[in-house]
């Protein structure tokens, strides 16, 4: 039985990997493995059983972004926002990229403010890369990876494995940083 939503988190989220489990992890695979038909399908169903889901939203939000839906996009991704009461850097970051690869740069850069201030409160810099990337700001991506990359491999793993910085990963600092972080040979 193909469990998604509330049904497989009730089932699933207990345990020391619970977080893994229960973020939406299980619709981010599918998307992380370039599979955005079945990314879509998942987030779909997991929110027909739970329409407060706040990460199928997010993935919902990325797979719809990768096919090119960006006002999709956008809209599931200020779900997800909502639902997680404004608070998250990474959904922030999430409306930022989409807002900047769909053109509208005045948006993107209010989303960067929103941003930079939550960085000076504390958040960390690598929550704001792909916009950075988006808007064509590689160099203060690059820097802020780096900076990110000193609190350790775990946020900045993701971005061995997101599509988003596919174009990213043959540059040689973007390498020095993932083998930096442990993530390549």
């Amino acid at each position: 039985m193909d469990l998604t939503g509330r049904s497989w988190a009730i089932k699933n989220c207990t345990g020391s990997n619970a977080y893994f489990r229960c973020d939406g992890f299980y619709q981010q695979r599918p998307y992380f493995a370039r599979q955005n038909d079945q990314a879509v399908a998942e987030s779909e169903a997991a929110l027909q059983e739970d329409p407060d889901f706040m990460a199928a939203h997010a993935v919902l939000g990325l797979a719809t972004e990768a096919q090119g839906n960006y006002g999709k996009a956008i809209l599931e991704f200020r779900k997800a926002l909502q639902r997680s009461d404004g608070r998250s850097t990474e959904y922030l970051d999430y409306l930022g990229h989409a807002y900047a690869i769909s053109g509208d740069r005045r948006e993107a850069e209010t989303i960067l403010a929103e941003l930079d201030e939550k960085i000076k409160n504390g958040g960390t810099p690598d929550y704001r890369v792909a916009t950075l990337v988006a808007l064509g700001e590689k160099e203060q991506a690059l820097k802020d990876l780096e900076k990110g990359s000193e609190n350790g491999p775990y946020g900045f793993m993701w971005f061995k494995v997101d599509p988003r910085f596919d174009a990213q990963s043959s540059d040689s600092r973007f390498q020095n940083l993932m083998r930096r972080a442990g993530l390549i040979p």
